[in-house]
């Protein structure tokens, strides 16, 4: 059996960043919970909870790496003043942390 070990280390790499759901750059984390909240009752709520970046939302929405777009490259999949529900239902990624860009913007 011939073992490419690219291939073996790609894979073993991507389960591994796959399984880890609260690995979410600061700048794309959404909020999931209020300020205050401890890691228990953000946890109970099934978000992730990192308090290791003061300034920056600690208790945040599981990862969703298809929406990890940089605010200056965005798509509009919406208009302005759409709602987080209407844009998601819509299939669209919903991101309001950088004032002044498109929150409701297209998947990579």
């Amino acid at each position: 059996m011939i073992i490419y070990p690219m291939l073996l280390v790609s894979v073993v790499c991507g389960i591994v960043y796959a399984a880890d759901v609260c690995n979410v750059p600061p700048i794309f984390r959404q909020e999931c919970g209020w300020g205050g909240i401890s890691p228990e009752k953000c946890e109970s709520r099934g978000c992730c909870f990192d308090s290791s970046i003061k300034g920056r939302t600690w208790c945040f929405e599981k990862s969703n790496s298809r929406c990890w777009v940089l605010p200056n490259v965005r798509l509009e999949c919406g208009w302005a003043g759409i709602s987080r529900k209407t844009c998601e239902a819509r299939g669209c990624c919903f991101n309001s942390n950088t004032p002044g860009t498109k929150w409701c913007f297209k998947k990579k």
